[in-house]
């Protein structure tokens, strides 16, 4: 499910979206995956992995009229919670993985209004530079129509993109990570 929702103060405007993802497969790891006191599952292993990701995107923007364009510079915070599992086909070794974290990030919405239709694009960032040898980078992207029959709700149709990319040590264990999860999306929402 994709739920969003606005409230339209005029300066600022505040908004919140949320979705969930669930998949699971079978395949061939391309490098080593896990900590190895807990069992590390060699690159080159068939495995079988489950993932559940949830998202919730607040932002907070102040909008700038340029006739039926609209500007929102603002800032917004991704939260993320992960869970994945995942166990070699022989099942002697099992990894999980739990992370749930905000992200902030500087946050742009562009907004085409032609009446009843409407254009938006969002596209959010952060590239954090090293810290407590933890370093990334993050984007979400997210391009929409809108079909506005009322003033306060719309259905919409569009595609999103979230790129998450970092390194480091964390509790005595280098890690690199690099995932898209991207998709399609339909739904309605309210503007207050």
């Amino acid at each position: 499910p994709y739920l969003r929702a606005e409230l339209d103060l005029g300066v600022p405007v505040f908004s919140v979206e949320a979705f969930q993802f669930s998949d699971s497969g079978i395949g061939t790891l391309s490098g080593s995956f896990g900590s190895p006191s807990f069992g590390n599952i060699s690159g080159g292993t068939q495995v079988a992995s489950d993932l559940d990701f949830s998202n919730v995107k607040a932002a907070m923007t102040f909008d700038i009229g340029l006739g039926p364009v609209k500007l929102s510079p603002g800032l917004a915070v991704d939260f993320f919670d992960l869970d994945l599992r995942v166990q070699d086909i022989a099942g002697f070794v099992e990894e999980n993985v739990s992370l749930t974290a905000p992200v902030p990030m500087l946050f742009l919405r562009a907004e085409g209004d032609l009446g009843i239709v409407a254009g938006v694009v969002e596209l959010g960032g952060l590239k954090t530079p090293k810290i407590q040898d933890i370093e990334g980078t993050f984007w979400d992207a997210e391009a929409r129509i809108e079909l506005r029959p009322s003033t306060m709700f719309h259905l919409f149709a569009g595609y999103r993109i979230i790129h998450v990319e970092g390194n480091g040590n964390m509790d005595n264990q280098d890690f690199e990570t690099s995932f898209d999860i991207s998709g399609w999306l339909i739904g309605g929402g309210l503007r207050f």
